[in-house]
């Protein structure tokens, strides 16, 4: 106010808490073996490595519920009693009543192939990698998707790499021209997806199949494919040089 005291703190949760998305239900991929954190993940799942004292997927879990999802389908397979036993205790009401589903793997399915056992028929569907840490507001992913009738949307990032050297143009043995430590940028692969369970079709029962292989057939197929670039930071602690980034800025990456 004019005093220059503090009347009233907002925060993020508050925003659009009235607005209402289409009915949706999620896919945690929580089954993976995490072999890129060894040798962390030899005594702990991936997903329950824990920031801010806290196993990440119970804060993804808890974020999702805040959008009032219908059901969240959370898929195992390495040290699935782990995260059994671990979900039981800190969601019981919500495993009760089936709004958390286990999807259990009896042998790796890869980051696709776990779609394959949800048995609902769902119109729309969030499928999302355990060990991603975002805080872009999930509304905009929906309208994107609902306005530009895709089949599927990709969430992606921008990436820019840069050459710390003269990269050299050329043909053949002629050179066309240099250019001094040029930058390039691109779209990547978050590992967050919206979509519906007729995606089930282009799957293989008990077959493993990775994402990127069934976005190139569903593409083949003629399916719309959209993408929703991010603006907003985002990270996968899928590796040790990301899990120590993530630990230190995790304010950065991700809001309640």
């Amino acid at each position: 106010n004019n005093n220059r005291t503090i009347r009233k703190i907002f925060f993020r949760k508050e925003f659009n808490i009235n607005k209402k998305n289409k009915p949706f239900s999620c896919l945690i991929l929580a089954g993976g073996l995490g072999q890129r954190l060894l040798p962390i993940t030899q005594n702990i799942p991936k997903p329950l490595i824990s920031f801010e004292n806290t196993p990440y997927i119970y804060k993804l879990i808890k974020k999702i519920l805040f959008y009032n999802v219908e059901k969240i389908f959370v898929s195992i397979f390495y040290k699935k009693r782990e995260l059994i036993t671990s979900l039981k205790k800190n969601f019981p009401e919500e495993i009760k009543n089936k709004k958390i589903v286990f999807l259990s793997e009896k042998k790796p399915l890869g980051t696709a192939g776990s779609i394959k056992l949800i048995k609902d028929k769902i119109e729309n569907l969030l499928v999302i990698n355990s060990d991603v840490i975002f805080n872009f507001k999930l509304d905009f992913l929906f309208d994107a998707h609902y306005e530009m009738k895709n089949y599927l949307t990709i969430v992606c990032s921008r990436l820019e790499e840069r050459i710390p050297y003269g990269v050299i143009h050329n043909n053949k043995f002629k050179l066309k021209k240099i250019e001094e430590k040029p930058s390039f940028n691109y779209l990547i692969n978050t590992g967050i997806y919206l979509t519906s369970s007729k995606i089930q079709k282009f799957i293989k029962k008990n077959n493993k199949t990775q994402m990127t292989d069934l976005i190139n057939l569903v593409t083949k197929n003629k399916k719309k494919v959209g993408l929703f670039p991010l603006n907003e930071n985002i990270i996968d602690y899928g590796t040790h040089e990301n899990l120590k980034e993530a630990k230190k800025n995790f304010e950065k990456y991700f809001y309640e």
